[in-house]
């Protein structure tokens, strides 16, 4: 039993001494009893610290009730993918770990900013991760090896464990079954999707722009963060996996004209996030927020993009002036922006 929970449920200074001497003690009652009070009657410190251990288990018997809402997946629920048409369409991309309990307060505000947006729809893939060898020798004594993953139940209706294309040149690898403690989860995919744009879910974030030829379209590969809060085994791999767990979740934009657009929505550790100008928190979507910073990409003026310097800044390469205010920076409104490479030397 963790001492870090016994300690939770103290209530008085004596409790806590008495459980910090005991784990100091490798256990031992009777000798953490003595370290404090000396060679007297033990019996009051054994009672305390059955109480203690009773305490947890009652918490846990009531947690138990939320692990019960879990479901045996038995088929992978696939979407209706929408076709690129007369409007605009947003997906909402993240991932789930099996046995494992969702952060509610994350979900629920993605549940509420897809249906502020209008159109959109959440897809999660279901990974899994063995956390002990014992399991996979019980699965194979009781002839259930391949058994089916488990899920929670509030997340039944979102699982798309299959690759989804969700428009020209960007594709969904919800197939992918990536090991939660992987270093570098994008690692070998460099074609795997081809020439289009691939999102692959794993609670790690990545994100990496692969080459390709001079007159070819960009491509982009990235991880699409987790719903479930961190389960893993607590070695070198599982802490490691732990530190980089993200709470977030990848907005797909599909343009009317086939134009798309991926970026994360990254929790806070209330569940809450920002997207834009935009703030999701407790179920409510608030707008007009500044952002913090903006990094444009590098400007080298003697050849600015003239669709780029128009929507970062609004401004006209041709007559050097701004012309538009509809643009990122008079839109979002930065406490700070960094302005680097502004000339070429070429």
């Amino acid at each position: 039993m963790s001492y870090e929970k016994l300690l939770e449920v103290c209530t008085t200074d004596r409790q806590r001494d008495l459980v910090r001497a005991v784990e100091a003690h490798y256990g031992r009652v009777v000798e953490a009893h003595q370290s404090l009070f000396g060679n007297t009657d033990p019996t009051n410190s054994n009672r305390i610290m059955r109480k203690l251990k009773s305490k947890i288990q009652d918490c846990e018997v009531k947690d138990s009730a939320e692990v019960a809402e879990i479901f045996r997946q038995t088929d992978v629920i696939k979407p209706a993918i929408l076709p690129v048409g007369k409007k605009v369409r947003r997906y909402i991309l993240s991932s789930c770990q099996d046995e494992t309990k969702p952060d509610h307060a994350f979900v629920r505000n993605l549940e509420a900013y897809a249906e502020w947006l209008g159109d959109c729809e959440i897809m999660l893939s279901g990974f899994t991760y063995n956390k002990s060898g014992l399991e996979d020798v019980e699965r194979r004594k009781s002839g259930k090896k391949d058994q089916p993953s488990i899920y929670h139940k509030s997340l039944r209706k979102y699982l798309n464990n299959g690759q989804s294309r969700l428009c020209d040149g960007l594709l969904f690898c919800g197939e992918m079954n990536t090991l939660p403690t992987a270093v570098r989860p994008l690692s070998g995919f460099e074609t795997y999707t081809g020439g289009d744009w691939g999102i692959f879910p794993h609670p790690k974030i990545q994100l990496e722009a692969i080459a390709t030829s001079k007159f070819e379209r960009t491509k982009h590969l990235m991880t699409t963060g987790c719903v479930t809060k961190p389960n893993y085994v607590k070695k070198k791999a599982g802490i490691k996996a732990a530190f980089h767990h993200e709470i977030a979740a990848v907005l797909v934009e599909v343009d009317v004209d086939g134009s798309y657009f991926c970026r994360h929505l990254c929790a806070d550790k209330h569940g809450s996030f920002y997207d834009l100008d935009r703030w999701i928190k407790q179920g409510e979507v608030t707008t007009g927020h500044r952002i913090e910073a903006l990094n444009p990409g590098d400007i080298h003026h003697e050849k600015l993009d003239p669709d780029v310097a128009l929507s970062v800044f609004g401004y006209d390469v041709k007559t050097r002036t701004i012309t538009t205010r509809d643009n990122l920076i008079d839109w979002l409104r930065p406490k700070f922006t960094f302005l680097h490479d502004l000339s070429d030397f070429s």
